[in-house]
């Protein structure tokens, strides 16, 4: 692995820290850290790659994004109202496309792909979970006492996901 890979990587797990951080406590994500780190995720492209092929690549990767996140909030929106995701989720991801697009960087390994895989298999089984817990506690005769700590107002935040997701696309 080469030192700018290394870089890349150290700027994920700590930036992705603090952002899962502040998404968890505030429920927000702040434009003053990612958008910095998504123009520094493109130049280091630019160094890296040079005009070539994957330079392009990876920013139809970022583009691709944006339609991804529209049809992954029409989906979510439909299976559970209250849970969505934001612009702040959007935001990280571009984060982590922009910073670390292929991962080796000798190959054609496409980062972001598997991160926004991962995820979407953790939401997804965290949303039936919630839907399960739901209908349990309603066929059950102390649903009262279960209702009660008002499971379906549980929001989940999606960047702490995502974060945890790019660990361990990182791993694998």
């Amino acid at each position: 692995m080469d030192l700018l890979t290394i870089y890349r990587i150290t700027l994920i797990i700590i930036f992705g820290f603090y952002l899962s951080r502040s998404d968890l406590k505030r429920n927000k994500i702040p434009d003053k850290v990612t958008f910095p780190l998504i123009i520094f995720g493109i130049a280091l492209n630019l160094f890296d790659f040079g005009i070539s092929e994957k330079l392009v690549a990876s920013y139809l990767i970022l583009l691709g994004l944006y339609f991804l996140f529209t049809i992954l909030y029409i989906v979510i929106k439909h299976i559970s109202p209250s849970q969505t995701i934001g612009g702040g989720d959007v935001k990280f991801t571009l984060v982590l496309a922009s910073l670390l697009p292929f991962f080796p960087t000798n190959s054609t390994n496409i980062f972001i792909l598997k991160v926004l895989i991962i995820s979407i298999i953790v939401l997804f089984v965290m949303t039936i979970i919630k839907r399960i817990s739901l209908w349990v506690a309603s066929k059950s005769n102390n649903s009262k006492v279960f209702l009660d700590l008002n499971i379906n107002s549980v929001k989940v935040t999606f960047v702490p996901i995502l974060w945890i997701s790019a660990i361990i696309s990182l791993i694998i």
